[in-house]
């Protein structure tokens, strides 16, 4: 219904429209309206071409013009159905991936929209972040974890938010041995979250933090100092 043409029709539709999306191409100059009338009097492709001395002057030159185009086209758009593959359904279900390498893949293969529903696949398999990270240690025999160690909230926490701050904190960081780096998120998902600000640390119980503002243009005086 979308493209105003009948299911069976959508192969020959394709052939004279074409679709950038898969690499095809079409006929030059046939659009979607041109396609639906044609299929609309005569139904295939065929029918459109055993009857070329009945159209416009206009159109009798395109499809002729691009008449290999338009049997490829109708070839590159059919679906193929009749393939001997079996299919083990059990064997193909997912239960478990492993989300860095497949994000790794997606990027590398522009798949944005893909990349996007990650998140979503990884909710409906039961998945974390947290459970993958344990699945790739166990993969290298790592040893069990002796616990974690309960982070202390007794610190003392330095909003940077001027450039005399700035110019402070950065000789800190550039006279400290080790240097502690975090990021503050809008949300923990890493795929939805905005970035707001920037933590560091060079002494035990000591924070700083560098947020995104309209009044504090971090960038330009991080630029100054060569930093």
């Amino acid at each position: 219904e979308s493209l105003g043409v009948r299911p069976d029709q959508v192969v020959d539709y394709k052939a004279m429209v074409g679709d950038k999306s898969d690499n095809i191409p079409g006929v030059v100059g046939i659009g979607p309206k041109n396609a639906q009338a044609l299929l609309g009097k005569y139904d295939t492709l065929e029918e459109v071409y055993e009857h070329l001395d009945e159209l416009k002057p206009g159109q009798q030159k395109k499809l002729q013009t691009d008449r290999d185009n338009a049997y490829l086209s109708q070839e590159l758009s059919r679906i193929v159905t009749n393939l001997n593959i079996p299919l083990d359904l059990e064997k193909a279900r997912v239960t478990s991936f492993e989300p860095e390498s497949v994000r790794d893949l997606f990027r590398e293969l522009e798949f944005r929209s893909l990349m996007s529903r990650l998140s979503n696949v990884m909710h409906i398999l039961g998945m974390t972040e947290t459970q993958q990270a344990s699945e790739q240690l166990s993969m290298f025999d790592h040893k069990p974890s002796e616990g974690l160690v309960e982070a202390s909230t007794d610190t003392k926490s330095i909003v940077v938010d001027t450039p005399e701050g700035l110019e402070k904190m950065v000789k800190a960081l550039n006279a400290a041995d080790v240097i502690v780096f975090d990021t503050e998120t809008t949300s923990t998902d890493k795929m939805q979250a905005n970035l707001v600000g920037i933590s560091l640390a060079v002494r035990p119980k000591e924070l700083g933090i560098q947020p995104d503002t309209l009044h504090f243009h971090l960038a330009q005086y991080l630029d100054e100092m060569h930093f």
